[in-house]
């Protein structure tokens, strides 16, 4: 238990100095949310289902996307499926969840 506390210490330190960096990345996921959204808008109709369905395939996709990058460089190196890619998948829809949320 005294290990797991010092690691969130530590990861709190760590985001705490790269603070402005994170904010930075959190905005560009957010505004490539806001574009993909506008882009799904061509497809899907302007009603409450059709919003609802451009939210849901945006929140679907930018993780997925986000998660495949390191998996196809892991791949290619490899030939085997990366480990924690659920994680990292799981990991990057919370952020971008939070981050529309806040938006």
């Amino acid at each position: 238990m005294g290990k797991h506390i010092l690691y969130l210490i530590l990861i709190s330190v760590i985001a705490m100095y790269f603070i402005n960096q994170i904010a930075a990345f959190l905005h560009f996921i957010d505004n490539i949310h806001g574009l993909l959204v506008k882009q799904l808008s061509m497809i899907f109709a302007g009603g409450k289902v059709g919003m609802m369905i451009k939210e849901v395939v945006a929140l679907v996709l930018i993780p997925l996307g986000i998660a495949s990058i390191p998996a196809s460089v892991y791949w290619v190196f490899k030939r085997r499926v990366m480990p924690y890619f659920t994680d990292l998948l799981w990991v990057s829809w919370i952020m971008l969840a939070t981050s529309v949320a806040l938006h």
